[in-house]
């Protein structure tokens, strides 16, 4: 998804901005942050070299887009406006983010590589795993359980955000260190 010559911005440096930077980051060549709060400007967000300028010297960087990394609707349409009245290009990070996940997803799977024999793969249970998956559905309707039984379950089905691939890939026995009893 990269291209060398493609050059971003990514406008809020907020809580939204550091929970989806690392993916983000996969999909796209992130070179400047920016910002309305001048308490910001100049410095540092994720402390790796990359500035938080002001709005105004977004033009000087000769981007590609900016891609606005805020959760309200409301702001995103007033910071979208203020970037196109700049003639900027804007990308809605809720818009690209899915495409950057894979990514990040694809790359994370290859660094963990492909699952060989290994002394830690014993028969022994070495550890016990319990993941809760917030989801609003389910097609299953077993017998025992109460969510199906209070029909607290609705039709809407939330997409995960990793690919099956990438989870499998992380409750691997080799990352998890042996074999394990996961319950889901």
């Amino acid at each position: 998804m990269k291209a060398d010559n493609l050059r971003y911005a990514v406008f809020a440096t907020g809580h939204y901005m550091h929970s989806k930077i690392k993916y983000l980051d996969a999909g796209y060549t992130i070179v400047v942050f920016s910002d309305n709060d001048p308490k910001n400007w100049y410095t540092e967000p994720l402390e790796d070299g990359r500035k938080c300028v002001p709005p105004a010297e977004l033009t000087k960087w000769e981007l590609t887009a900016v891609i606005v990394a805020v959760q309200d609707v409301q702001a995103a349409a007033e910071i979208q406006k203020q970037l196109s009245d700049m003639g900027m290009q804007v990308l809605l990070a809720d818009a690209v983010l899915q495409d950057c996940i894979r990514t990040w997803d694809q790359l994370q799977l290859e660094s963990i590589g492909a699952e060989k024999d290994s002394p830690l793969l014993e028969n022994k249970i070495t550890r016990y795993v319990e993941c809760y998956v917030n989801r609003q559905a389910c097609n299953l309707r077993c017998s025992y359980c109460y969510v199906s039984q209070h029909e607290e379950i609705a039709s809407k089905i939330i997409p995960l955000s990793h690919s099956p691939a990438y989870i499998a890939r992380a409750l691997s026995a080799k990352r998890l260190g042996g074999r394990c009893l996961i319950s889901i």
